[in-house]
């Protein structure tokens, strides 16, 4: 029973299997069992851009799309699959023409059909990277191997007793058994027995008597326990002489095909296999929009029952409005991903991604899948405005509705809500109301100011908690004791409250609540939600109370920086002035629109020999002196510096100097006088410390003691006088100088020879 080789149009059988494949979301290929491609879906093409006919009868070995370790992983799933009958997901990367890799899993069924060769489905959903099979390819079957071990069913050869002599590869594929343990077993020790009497009749009654059996059903007890239902047929053996000398039985699994035939039972397995595997709602209308085919499961998007969406007869009494150029879906063949804003059977808006395709399936011509994507749409609004709050706070930028913002984009992305935002006030007794533009102006009036240690709600007992609190009904709710009936004579009926937590800390900074005018039970989203937007609101009061710091200490700064007695001010790299303190002003004055060039020398150019943005470059502080045009020395100090907003600034403090210079030249002369006087004077000079230690002595005074300068500078005074005398004189000197509180005291002494 060799099978036959598939011809290379599509296969012919139940041409509504094909149809249904053509609008599977995945793509599909058929092959047989020798590993020929027969079918290809066009969502395949698609993918890789090649068309059918290019592949049609391409063996797996020379599927050039796929790598070659891709190759041999695809061809061990596949004989896994052939062997066991069974399934097997493997990872894929297929190549599209243009050499782009498309990577996604593939699962492989086996499908039989009795009386054809078995085929094998492969489908094929693009996804993230899995793990895969790397084993490597089983050697092919030995091409002298007998017809017997070629056949599909199992073949098993016995004697007259029953008793198996030989069997082929499929029967110990079907069984769990090896060659070994079948031969010598008899046929009924692995037939359950119920079937006994079945099989004896097929055997004396029919294949004894007309040489061979009908077709007769069993059940085959399997190695590791199960039941296997098969189809048999027995021939009868003879020897030379015509005498029955043997049985041989050829066995079919029919595990796919029980109790249905092969064209239905397929057809069948495709349409549930197709719906379990995709999660949208799938319509199919003809060219007025009737509906032909409404895929179960579309309570989850439009609340309607099947029967229900069947009674709206047309697909615009579904979707509101026409959606689509019909037109233009004829030149396209598809139109993929519309997006589309419906309410459900109870009210309830959703946000579709609506693909159309034009199909010819009986009497339908399009074919519509929908896709919710209101969560991913509320989820993009939810980082939108994270993403915009985190701009703004790191850049210093606090509008005074910043938190109305906030609540309205709350109640937009739950709209059974209504949202408000509590801070703690400085006495940490109260909270007050910071935003809540769509609360009732009755409520808004009531919970304006809340004492926490008096009122009972959910928001005083998320701050003593400091941890959330869901109220689902205020009317049977002890926490709301003090505000029951304010609260359901506004309309609120539901409270949950997030605490607004310091980062790292148990502190409470606020409450973020949200009410709701019916029982409400919160759900994950929800909690989840508050959460991240409770922690949005912590990083907007605490980059405000931050940027509060910053400018009170820079206030602080300013102030120190006017009571110093030179000018202070910080320069750009624009050559602007963006502070200076007063004294800069009332020397240079305080237009800031001009450049430092222009206000303090005049200049329409920047200096050339400008210094002060070294330190920019160094990264150190410098000092120099400049000398202005007009004749003042300043010493100037540059400092780098950066200012809050991460801007590169030059902090120079500049002072006159003017005066200084010129005492040190005063100075300077009078010193060189009275060097001249000192060294000219015909009077003996000495200059002692309070020690007695000899500082200075002037030349007529080398000659009176008859030494020189080298020998009596630093020396005790005691040195000039005779050893009987030493003592004496220093005592005296020290006593001179015992009630001066300086630590060194100079005087000088005058001798005269």
């Amino acid at each position: 029973m060799n099978p036959k080789k598939t011809d290379k149009a599509k296969p012919t059988g139940d041409n509504s299997r094909f149809e249904i494949l053509e609008i599977v979301p995945d793509a599909v290929l058929i092959f047989d069992y020798t590993g020929n491609l027969i079918y290809c879906n066009r969502r395949f093409e698609k993918l890789t851009g090649y068309q059918q006919s290019e592949l049609i009868q391409t063996p797996l070995e020379k599927l050039t799309i796929i790598s070659k370790k891709e190759r041999t992983a695809l061809r061990e799933a596949f004989r896994r699959v052939l062997e066991k009958s069974g399934e097997k997901k493997i990872q894929l990367v297929w190549k599209t023409r243009q050499g782009t890799p498309r990577t996604g899993e593939a699962l492989l069924r086996a499908s039989q059909k009795t009386g054809q060769t078995n085929e094998v489905y492969l489908f094929f959903k693009e996804l993230t990277a899995q793990p895969r099979s790397d084993n490597k390819l089983r050697k092919t079957e030995d091409r002298y191997l007998r017809l017997f071990e070629n056949m599909r069913d199992g073949w098993v050869a016995t004697d007259l007793n029953g008793v198996i002599r030989a069997v082929n590869h499929a029967f110990t594929e079907m069984t769990g058994y090896s060659r070994t343990r079948l031969v010598g077993k008899k046929m009924t020790d692995i037939t359950l027995s119920k079937w006994h009497k079945f099989e004896n009749y097929a055997i004396e009654e029919e294949a004894l008597v007309h040489g061979r059996s009908g077709i007769y059903y069993k059940e085959i007890s399997r190695k590791d326990g199960s039941v296997l239902p098969a189809e048999a047929v027995i021939f009868l053996e003879k020897d030379r002489r015509d005498r029955p000398s043997g049985m041989w039985s050829i066995i079919r699994d029919i595990t796919d095909q029980k109790n249905a035939q092969e064209a239905v039972a397929v057809s069948d397995y495709l349409y549930r296999l197709t719906l379990s595997n995709i999660s949208e709602t799938v319509f199919i209308t003809d060219d007025r929009g009737i509906f032909t085919f409404i895929c179960p499961g579309t309570e989850t998007i439009f609340g309607y029952t099947k029967d229900e969406i069947a009674a709206l007869e047309n697909v615009i009494n579904l979707f509101g409005r026409k959606i689509f150029n019909r037109s233009k879906l004829h030149s396209m063949g598809e139109l993929i991903n519309i997006e589309h804003r419906i309410s459900d059977k109870f009210g309830r808006e959703h946000d579709l991604l609506i693909s159309i395709k034009a199909v010819a399936i009986g009497n339908g011509t399009t074919l519509y899948t929908c896709r919710d994507i209101t969560d991913h749409k509320k989820i993009d609004r939810l980082w939108t405005l994270h993403r915009e709050i985190l701009e703004k706070v790191t850049r210093g930028i606090f509008p005074a509705n910043l938190f109305d913002h906030i609540t309205s984009e709350i109640d937009s992305l739950l709209p059974d809500a209504l949202s408000a935002i509590f801070l703690i006030l400085p006495d940490n007794r109260h909270i007050h109301l910071a935003s809540g533009p769509h609360l009732p102006e009755k409520w808004k009036q009531r919970i304006n100011i809340l004492k926490l240690d008096r009122n009972h709600c959910s928001c005083s007992a998320a701050v003593k908690k400091a941890a959330p609190v869901f109220v689902s009904d205020i009317a049977t709710s002890n926490l709301w004791r003090s505000n029951r009936s304010a609260a359901l004579k506004a309309g609120i009926r539901a409270s949950w409250a997030q605490p607004i937590l310091a980062s790292g800390e148990k502190q409470v900074l606020g409450v973020l609540a949200l009410y709701f005018q019916d029982i409400h039970q919160p759900g994950n989203y929800e909690i989840q939600l508050m959460a991240t937007l409770a922690g949005l609101i912590t990083l907007v009061l605490e980059h405000r109370r931050s940027a509060e710091n910053v400018l009170t200490e820079r206030e602080r700064l300013y102030q120190v920086l006017d009571m110093l007695p030179g000018s202070v001010y910080l320069l750009a790299l624009d050559h602007k002035i963006r502070f200076a303190n007063q004294r800069f002003r009332d020397k240079y004055g305080a237009d800031f629109s001009k450049a430092c060039f222009e206000l303090l020398h005049g200049k329409s150019q920047p200096c050339a020999d400008c210094p002060t943005f070294k330190v920019l470059k160094t990264g150190k502080s410098r000092e120099y002196e400049w000398t202005l045009e007009s004749g003042e020395t300043c010493l100037i100090c540059d400092f780098p510096f950066t200012d809050v907003d991460g801007t590169p600034l030059v902090l120079e403090y500049s002072l006159d100097i003017t005066d200084r210079i010129n005492m040190e030249k005063s100075l300077r002369t009078s010193e060189e006088q009275f060097r001249l006087i000192w060294e000219k004077s015909p009077l003996g000079l000495r200059l002692t410390d309070s020690d007695g230690r000899i500082i200075r002595v002037n030349e007529a005074y080398c000659k009176m003691v008859k030494k020189t300068a080298a020998q009596i500078e630093g020396q005790p005074l005691s040195c000039i006088y005779a050893k009987s005398r030493q003592n004496h004189i220093l005592e005296s000197h020290r006593r001179r100088f015992k009630d001066k509180t300086v630590k060194r005291h100079f005087e000088t002494e005058l001798t005269l020879w």
